[in-house]
């Protein structure tokens, strides 16, 4: 089984109007990897200007949270952010095909209201997870939702396997 958290329906990637919507961040985040070796990203960030991922630093230990204030205006945090928005602008991918995931327990924890994402699994082996908290960006944020994800998919592996009468192996 899978638990897949806040991740990206491919047809909204491959819409115009996601890659209309990402181009200004993605020439952004370049120009802003240009301004890192010139202190011009540390003027822009203090000033509130520059691209943040939401909710990062309010998570953060003190310790962390002055790590993260030093690596975030140099170049290859600044790079990574520009890579990651490149790759979510130029997707083309077909990994999220009708069925891929039948007959495996799902459970998905999204904030969208289009459950397109739901389509890869069973109707019956698949759970969604509604997230409230627009806040809440990784696992760490809602320890809750992940644990129930996981309990309800290992859940469903013991009913298959109770019906198949094999046993499987659960990694973690």
């Amino acid at each position: 089984g899978m638990v897949l958290v806040n991740c990206f329906d491919e047809n909204k990637l491959k819409s115009d109007d996601f890659k209309k919507q990402i181009a200004k961040s993605v020439t952004k985040a370049k120009y802003e990897v240009y301004g890192s070796y010139f202190n011009v990203t540390r003027i822009l960030s203090s000033a509130g200007l520059a691209n943040t991922v939401p909710g990062i630093e309010e998570n953060l230990s003190d310790t962390a949270k002055q790590e993260y204030e030093i690596q975030k205006n140099q170049s290859k945090y600044r790079n990574a952010i520009y890579s990651e928005l490149q790759n979510l602008k130029n997707y083309d991918g077909n990994m999220q095909q009708e069925g891929s995931f039948a007959e495996k327990p799902l459970y998905i924890i999204t904030r969208d209201d289009d459950q397109g994402i739901s389509k890869i699994g069973s109707p019956e082996l698949t759970t969604t997870y509604k997230e409230e908290d627009e806040t809440n960006l990784t696992s760490i944020d809602n320890s809750g939702a992940i644990s129930n994800g996981i309990s309800s998919v290992l859940k469903d592996v013991k009913k298959i396997d109770k019906k198949a009468k094999t046993k499987w192996h659960i990694i973690v």
